[in-house]
């Protein structure tokens, strides 16, 4: 069963952490055209989404990270072709940076929605 509560707030720091991933990579290039930063910010926002609709029987953590890094994989083989990017700027950080916004999003939803921190719970 899905909890819309939970989408939604997924939803919500999906799209908090695109922006900030959009302005990191602002940072490393300021030749992003639109379709790219809207590619960041909404790859950031599925894996709200994401986190938010599934319930999968790994730790908390292990599944933020998952998701993180399998929703970031196309983001990152596109940055490799986009100017100023390439593997190590593209590539590698886009997965890295994928794959703690997955982490932070699943700890904030694990925050709001448990009586437990996440930091304290155990599964």
């Amino acid at each position: 069963m899905i909890h819309w509560k939970r989408v939604q707030t997924g939803a919500e720091w999906g799209l908090f952490y695109g922006i900030i991933s959009w302005l990191l990579a602002f940072g490393f290039s300021n030749q992003l055209y639109k379709k790219e930063v809207w590619f960041i910010i909404l790859t950031r926002m599925v894996s709200g989404i994401i986190l938010g609709m599934i319930r999968l029987p790994f730790l908390w953590w292990i599944k933020g990270l998952l998701v993180g890094l399998v929703v970031s994989l196309p983001l990152a083989c596109s940055q490799v072709h986009w100017p100023d990017f390439g593997w190590t700027k593209g590539f590698v950080v886009t997965l890295i940076t994928g794959m703690i916004v997955g982490l932070l999003i699943e700890m904030s939803i694990r925050n709001k929605y448990n009586k437990k921190p996440a930091a304290e719970e155990q599964e």
